[in-house]
């Protein structure tokens, strides 16, 4: 008869372990953002407020970012862990700021034939997560699919 108490004990013990992740599985969700257009080039960020960089692919914390998907699956909010903040384009220029929900900090992933993908600005409807090129800032500008400046692997 204490076998049953005891077996179910150690079930209970075992789902609750299993909804809590530790520290090690919130580090399997982070990725690298590589640019596509510019080979061995990722998003970089130093600190909060800080512009988002093309740097080269060093997978340091400077370079981890979190994708998650809204509920209904049609945004995404790319986050840092490095600057604490999202992924923002208030204008041009692509910065990391406090997270707020903002239509700013909202993309549209596009997917492309070679797994890749063109990532849009919510806020700024037609304007695309653009490389400029190595150790300059990231921006965005007029959605071009054929632009692998705007190509995007995680």
């Amino acid at each position: 008869m204490r076998a049953l108490p005891t077996a179910l004990a150690a079930l209970l013990l075992t789902a609750l372990t299993a909804a809590v992740p530790g520290p090690a599985a919130f580090a399997s969700d982070e990725v690298v953002i590589g640019s596509v257009g510019t080979p061995g080039m990722a998003l970089s960020v130093d600190a909060a407020g800080g512009v988002v960089e093309l740097r080269p692919r060093s997978g340091g914390p400077e370079q981890e970012w979190r994708v998650h998907t809204s509920d209904d699956g049609q945004y995404l909010t790319v986050t840092s862990r490095q600057a604490a903040g999202c992924l923002t384009a208030p204008s041009a220029e692509v910065l990391v700021l406090e997270c707020i929900g903002a239509p700013s900090q909202s993309w549209v992933a596009h997917p492309r034939p070679d797994g890749s993908r063109l990532l849009e600005n919510a806020a700024h409807p037609g304007q695309c997560l653009t490389g400029r090129g190595p150790l300059e800032a990231v921006g965005v500008a007029a959605c071009a699919p054929g632009d692998r400046s705007q190509h995007w692997r995680w």
